[in-house]
């Protein structure tokens, strides 16, 4: 897999403009086919064609892991992870089972809107504390979109971190989160 990520970061420092007025955004895409099985009779058929496979747990786990550093630095990253996304870099074979289900299917200009909302959003609260992070601070902010990730689904657009934080406790255990948000108080050196 080859994996091309390229941004520029420029320090308060180094730049001309006022460090409140410059906000980066960096937005991270990712492509996914599930379930996707090729036999060894299958591959002809593929001959010529792009297929593009990414691994969006990946690229979720590096947004999670800078979303609570780069706002220091005046720069926010969330992601967008589109489903069945019907693009010229689809196999039509790969859509025809889903479209002939009724399965809902995304457009690339409906994708494209959700990047263009997840650069510009606003949020009244971040998605979660971290690391030394004080335990009676609030998540209540103002401010850009931070760390989250928009699954877009047919028509539909869902942001999925902030369901996922609030519930972690109940999915990934009372002992292991409060465990885990020590371990980021201690090794949080921001």
């Amino acid at each position: 897999m080859n994996c091309k990520a390229t941004f520029s970061r420029r320090t308060r420092n180094n730049m001309d403009t006022p460090p409140n007025i410059l906000l980066m955004p960096i937005l991270i895409r990712h492509t996914s086919m599930a379930s996707m099985q090729l036999s060894d009779a299958d591959i002809p058929s593929c001959a010529g064609k792009t297929v593009v496979i990414t691994a969006p747990w990946q690229l979720i786990g590096l947004m999670r892991a800078l979303r609570a550093t780069l706002p220091l630095d005046n720069i926010t990253i969330n992601t967008v992870a589109p489903a069945a996304t019907l693009t010229g870099l689809i196999p039509p074979e790969l859509a025809k089972p889903i479209i002939a289900m009724g399965l809902p299917t995304s457009s690339a200009d409906f994708v494209g809107l959700a990047v263009a909302y997840s650069a510009v959003a606003l949020e009244t609260r971040q998605v979660e504390l971290y690391g030394k992070d004080p335990d009676t601070a609030t998540v209540e902010c103002k401010g850009r979109w931070n760390g989250r990730t928009i699954l877009t689904l047919g028509d539909r657009y869902t942001e999925l971190e902030q369901a996922i934080s609030d519930l972690r406790p109940q999915w990934f255990g009372v002992d292991n989160a409060t465990l885990t948000r020590m371990q980021q108080k201690a090794t949080d050196f921001r």
